[in-house]
Parts: C-alpha cells; structure tokens; sequence
C-alpha cells in the first residue's frame, strides 16, 4: 500500500461477486475482507464486469440484498468443495456481511 504505482484490483469472474460487494459495499475495511484496503490507496481503481458486479449494484441500489441475491451467492460457495466447506463458506459470507455492515434480506425462496 506504500507504492506511488498504481494498483489495479481486476475482477471479471462470476465467482468473484461476493468478494465485490464485501470489498467495495461499504465505506468499511475490516480484515475479513482485505482487498478493501485499496479503497485507501491514492492510485487504485477496480475494473469489474457485470457478471461479478451484480450484487454490488443491487446493494447500491437497494441498500441491501434480497434475498435471491443471498440465494445466488450461495450457489457460487456449492460449485466448490464439499459439504462442512460449502456451509462454512456460506456461514462465513454472512457473518462478514454483518461485520461489515452490508444489509441483506434473512429466510429462504
């Protein structure tokens, strides 16, 4: 974060739109999501498609995410590993949601 350079954050994946919403969603830099530390850095910029900037937009728009959008980031976390991995992940999503003060919408579809 020290370097004068600039820093490109370059996001295209699908796989990738949690990582989106919790790093750039919120004014916040927590640990759990590390790669928000570039919202500080003087010569940053993020270059994301909408195929991962989806539920950042909604967020924006809406001030939370539905919870179909939950429902979508839960289906990125089960195209990987295996069950305990699955749910800790998904676990893992929430609680830094609410660490970082992005909203979203409880239940099930």
């Amino acid at each position: 974060m020290e370097t004068e350079n600039l820093i490109e954050d370059i996001v295209p994946q699908q796989s990738k739109a949690y990582a989106v919403v919790a790093s750039y969603g919120y004014e916040k830099i927590d640990p759990v999501c590390p790669s928000g530390k570039l919202k500080e850095h003087k010569n940053s910029i993020a270059r994301i498609n909408p195929g991962s900037s989806w539920a950042l937009e909604e967020y924006r728009q809406k001030g939370y995410l539905s919870k179909e959008s939950i429902h979508r980031l839960d289906k990125i976390w089960e195209s990987f590993g295996d069950i305990e991995d699955i749910s800790f992940k998904k676990d893992f999503m929430r609680k830094s949601f609410q660490s970082l003060g992005i909203k979203y919408e409880f239940g099930t579809l």
